[in-house]
């Protein structure tokens, strides 16, 4: 009796499914997420009663996999494929109950990527205006006669290559942005599929 209470205490702590695997002593772990290192070995996802709902086969080793025939090596892939893409649409009914609310993530999760890229072209317009700036005095020192100050010259240099990386990450959220808001459309038209011609609805 003591035994099943801490149990149901525990899976209730732990969420709505709970993931069995071994560690590196071979002790077995029953927790809440499987760490990645642990991951390729296998491990079952169980439900709050710890019944198994699902067995994830370890990962085979590169020769393993040269061992395969091209057939078997194929349904293994189609067969990871297919349940990747479960988990997944299980994972879309669970957390919207319909598309406004996926539409709705993605605009927040957008607007905030297109907040952290305006922040950072701020960042570079100030800084081409600290060049500019500094630039004009070291051209003005110099028709004057004089050598421009080396720490003068070193501070333009170096807001030059702030400017750089920041030019990249920008076009590196530029990226993130598109990406996202791809997955998101997908995520809108799968949801779409599984509702309306599958049939399935959120519980």
């Amino acid at each position: 009796m003591i035994l099943t209470l801490l149990f149901a205490n525990f899976v209730w702590a732990m969420g709505d499914k709970l993931y069995r695997y071994k560690n590196a002593q071979g002790t077995v772990v029953i927790d809440d997420e499987v760490p990645p290192g642990y991951a390729k070995n296998g491990y079952e996802i169980l439900n709050l009663m710890g019944q198994v709902l699902e067995v994830v086969p370890r990962q085979l080793s590169e020769e393993e996999l040269r061992n395969l025939s091209s057939e078997e090596a194929r349904k293994r892939k189609q067969s990871e494929i297919d349940k990747a893409q479960l988990r997944h649409d299980r994972s879309l009914l669970m957390r919207y109950s319909d598309v406004r609310d996926i539409e709705a993530v993605k605009g927040r999760t957008i607007k905030e990527l297109e907040i952290r890229r305006s922040i950072l072209h701020s960042n570079v317009s100030t800084n081409k205006a600290q060049v500019e700036r500094q630039q004009a005095r070291a051209a003005d020192i110099e028709r004057r006669g004089r050598a421009a100050p080396q720490s003068l010259l070193d501070n333009i240099e170096q807001l030059k290559k702030e400017i750089a990386l920041s030019e990249l990450d920008i076009a590196a959220r530029a990226k993130e942005i598109e990406a996202v808001s791809l997955q998101y459309q997908q995520d809108i038209e799968r949801f779409q599929y599984l509702i309306e011609v599958m049939g399935y609805r959120r519980r």
